[in-house]
């Protein structure tokens, strides 16, 4: 229903058929892998194709609103608006990339096939998945953190500055990333530093989508664009945030980092 009510925006903006918006609004809500679940088990059900599977996966898996908002802008920086304005930044500067993408390509929108019932097992089987999913999600958190404390360990010795460690954490795991982003000075500086590590998201999430895509039961998608993406999404997350703070200096203003 999702795919045919967005197939001809879902086109216009990035060259791919409807069935793609659910996965795209999905990973845009709820979070990582949330968006790259959704677009594999389209590719497995032939509702796309490998090559739109592998265009999608690059802008379908954004930091979750709620994590941004609240996590991120109520937790980290006493100021909710701020954690929807990194949110919103995000998210612009992963669709420009593929936008770029979609008028290089040239697809035709493919099709929908008819709507059918749900089987009698969906739902049980969509919470076996959920819980898989979650464990798995778990497991690579649990793991980075570990890693993230080792690296802090090792170069506490050396006695860095924030700016680096926000930077040394985020390459790894974003909530680590955004954290130590909120003791950099001045204030202005954490910001676009936490706002490019949920544009990178941290090798942490890339082994979550990596998870994702070889349980694929076709050929699985290519991610060496995934990679190139989130590289691009990173820098140009901080210049859009740049730039609203420009627009609104209040952002910056009436943030009150926690350090």
């Amino acid at each position: 229903l999702m795919g045919r009510l967005l197939r001809r925006p879902m086109h216009a903006l990035f060259g791919l058929s409807g069935a793609g918006s659910c996965a795209y609004l999905l990973g845009a809500v709820c979070g990582f892998p949330v968006g790259t679940r959704a677009a594999i088990m389209l590719y497995d059900r032939g509702l796309m194709t490998r090559r739109e599977t592998e265009r999608l996966v690059t802008f379908c898996n954004y930091p979750s609103s709620a994590f941004m908002i609240s996590a991120v802008g109520t937790a980290l920086w006493h100021d909710r608006r701020l954690g929807a304005a990194i949110y919103v930044s995000v998210l612009l500067a992963g669709g420009i990339p593929a936008r770029i993408a979609e008028k290089k390509s040239g697809n035709a929108a493919a099709p929908l096939p008819a709507i059918r019932k749900p089987e009698p097992s969906a739902l049980p089987d969509s919470v076996t998945a959920a819980a898989l999913s979650t464990l798995n999600v778990c497991a690579y958190v649990a793991f980075f953190s570990c890693v993230v404390g080792c690296i802090s360990c090792i170069i506490s010795r050396f006695s860095p500055s924030r700016t680096t460690e926000a930077v040394i954490y985020s390459l790894f795991e974003v909530t680590s990333g955004a954290a130590a982003s909120s003791a950099v000075r001045p204030t202005g500086v954490g910001i676009l530093l936490c706002t490019a590590a949920a544009g990178w998201s941290g090798l942490s999430v890339h082994m979550q989508i990596f998870s994702v895509c070889s349980s694929a039961k076709n050929a699985r998608p290519r991610l060496g664009g995934y990679l190139i993406s989130k590289a691009v999404q990173a820098p140009l997350s901080a210049l859009i945030m740049l730039a609203a703070m420009k627009l609104f200096p209040s952002l910056a203003q009436s943030a009150a980092p926690t350090g």
